[in-house]
């Protein structure tokens, strides 16, 4: 299961989800909507979000997806790595149990 499909979950632990690209707004509204996503698209043209979470500053090629769980005081407590197919679901899946584990 993807963030979408378990977004009502990660709402019953106070967490929120975002997600973010360089992207336009204009992309992000259409998918946004094809995938009717219940949590927020930000745009980081610039890079800068991803930047001041130490990622590595890009190449010219695509950035893989990276999923952040960040703790109410604003700390990192995991950070998952694109390594293939799938593992949008798999980072969903264990950001929750990151979060279950948290609340205790």
């Amino acid at each position: 299961m993807a963030f979408t499909e378990l977004h009502p979950e990660f709402v019953k632990l106070g967490a929120e989800v975002f997600g973010v690209s360089a992207d336009s707004i204009k992309s992000h509204q259409g998918f946004a909507a094809k995938h009717e996503m219940p949590f927020g698209l930000l745009v980081d043209k610039d890079w800068e979000y991803r930047l001041k979470l130490g990622t590595p500053e890009p190449t010219g090629k695509e950035m893989k997806r990276i999923t952040f769980v960040v703790d109410g005081k604003g700390v990192i407590r995991r950070i998952f790595y694109y390594e293939g197919p799938g593992d949008v679901a798999n980072h969903a899946r264990e950001s929750l149990a990151t979060l279950q584990a948290l609340a205790g």
